[in-house]
């Protein structure tokens, strides 16, 4: 199968399915410069004779001929001082069949996609009248929002774009900078050390 042979494919669970979190998360976070990146790569599950033989993401396949990578793990660094770190993979051990969240941390609140929510900390009066120390804190959200049809919405805007000329919700200096910095996770998991994100928006 060609979605297992590298040279066809262009990588594995990365590129198929990391992609989404690294664009949602640059989204939420304004698309800041990238500055480098780590990544390291495991292939495990689509080596084992087990899995291959039962074609567990579709036809089967050789153990031999599986060349991409079934789990990812990247660290980003950017220039504004905020770092990122992804983690997908095709194949886990967890108690769900399928997990997809971009969860954000900040030093005055957090967010999390899947529930989406907003999260604050606990105020210094809050904090007072609390009878345990801060490691057992929970933040409250202050904000939820309604789950939206986004293909519908993707499809509205497309139109209003050809009709009235307003920008596309993903303009594709947008997907530039995702890709860049997939090939440097990539690029880092092959030399095995830290790289720069390469920037051709730059050029």
């Amino acid at each position: 199968p060609t979605f297992i042979d590298v040279d066809l494919s262009g990588g594995g669970a990365l590129a198929d399915i990391g992609c989404y979190a690294v664009d949602t998360a640059m989204y939420v976070l304004g698309f800041p410069e990238p500055e480098t990146a780590i990544g390291v790569m495991y292939t495990k599950f689509g080596r084992n004779p087990e899995y291959a033989s039962i074609g567990c993401w579709g036809s089967k396949w050789r153990p031999e001929d599986f060349k991409v990578e079934d789990m990812a793990v990247g660290f980003v660094k950017f220039e504004n001082g905020l770092s990122m770190i992804i983690e997908t993979s095709w194949a886990s051990y967890i108690g769900k069949p399928a997990v997809f969240n971009v969860v954000l941390l900040g030093d005055k609140g957090g967010a999390q996609m899947d529930p989406l929510e907003v999260y604050r900390g606990l105020t210094l009066e809050d904090y007072k009248k609390l009878s345990y120390g801060p490691f057992n804190l929970v933040a409250k959200p202050v904000a939820s929002l309604p789950k939206l049809d986004i293909y519908h919405l993707r499809i509205a805007r497309f139109i209003e774009s050809v009709k009235l000329g307003k920008p596309l919700f993903s303009p594709a200096d947008e997907g530039v900078r995702v890709q860049a910095i997939i090939d440097a996770i990539y690029k880092s998991a092959k030399l095995g050390k830290e790289v720069e994100v390469q920037k051709p928006w730059k050029n």
